[in-house]
């Protein structure tokens, strides 16, 4: 017991000798704002975000499933457009405030295969041109 206890003892008295850690330091300290990425390509804009940080992605499994609720919500108001116009101006307004480009449209109404929504299509980028 006694062997181990001044075994320890020596050890802790030999690492506090050789430390050479020191509380004041003769060298100062250089400013982070001196520090560049190198690869200023990761960043989208003037807030340094990164580029893989700057916009949230859903699963695959969901957006599948968030796209094909856009996209069947889309055709259910068309048709409703079809068949009363009054509410397309209702409809444009809530389109364009959520964003919807010409060419997201065209591809929810699917306008390049059928021209069944054509009509609606072309109103709202009347719609979309008036504002």
């Amino acid at each position: 017991m006694r062997l181990s206890f001044m075994l320890a003892v020596m050890t802790a008295i030999t690492y506090f000798v050789a430390c050479t850690a020191a509380a004041d330091s003769d060298v100062t300290m250089d400013s982070p704002d001196l520090v560049r990425s190198l690869d200023a390509t990761k960043y989208i804009d003037g807030a340094r975000r990164k580029l893989l940080r700057g916009h949230k992605d859903s699963e695959t499994e969901e957006r599948g499933l968030a796209d094909w609720l856009e996209k069947s919500n889309v055709k259910k108001l068309a048709k409703e457009i079809l068949k009363d116009y009054t509410k397309g101006d209702a409809a444009y307004t809530e389109w364009a405030q959520k964003g919807y480009t010409l060419d997201k449209m065209k591809k929810l109404l699917d306008i390049e295969k059928k021209d069944k929504y054509l009509s609606v299509y072309n109103d709202y980028v009347s719609h979309l041109y008036q504002l």
